[in-house]
């Protein structure tokens, strides 16, 4: 797949944004990092990362999740240069006009391609958790887990706190 112009980088008529723009992550993105961050390098699951940064799990589908976690072989792949080609963990947040390119554009292509797939609905508060099998979204207010292959342990959100730091930040 070719990056040199902005129409080798649509995705169902929907420009996706270039991986070397300066991007500043958002309050809800970096909040959640620290937690994830150590988790993912004391469990030795992968690597957890903010976007910009290239994901293409099937040909010609281009995605920029705003928090994602790529597994340890992956990583190393990586050396080879982008895109991403494979995730355990997607998350988008929601902001204002994104809920239907999260919701309905890239959420199917999570769902064949990724094990588990949260968004962040700050409107609601909680999280859509969809895994690759599953019809419906649980929706989780009070506390996540995550268990990708490999890990001793889950990896806890305390969703509740999470929004309560969230909308203490704004």
């Amino acid at each position: 797949m070719r990056h040199s112009d902005d129409a080798d980088r649509r995705q169902d008529g929907i420009l996706a944004p270039h991986a070397e723009l300066p991007q500043t992550p958002s309050a809800e993105q970096i909040m959640s990092m620290p937690a994830l961050i150590t988790y993912c390098d004391a469990e030795r699951v992968g690597k957890a990362l903010t976007s910009p940064c290239d994901v293409e799990l099937e040909d010609e589908s281009l995605l920029q999740p705003d928090i994602f976690v790529i597994p340890s072989a992956e990583w190393r792949r990586l050396g080879g240069g982008l895109p991403v080609r494979e995730l355990s963990l997607a998350v988008e947040v929601l902001s204002p006009g994104s809920s239907l390119h999260d919701r309905v554009r890239k959420r199917p292509v999570y769902q064949r391609n990724v094990p588990e797939y949260w968004i962040v609905d700050l409107d609601a508060p909680l999280i859509e958790r969809w895994r690759s099998e599953d019809e419906r979204p649980a929706l989780v207010t009070m506390s996540l887990e995550w268990r990708p292959d490999g890990a001793a342990s889950p990896f806890v959100l305390d969703v509740e706190r999470y929004f309560n730091a969230v909308f203490d930040d704004r």
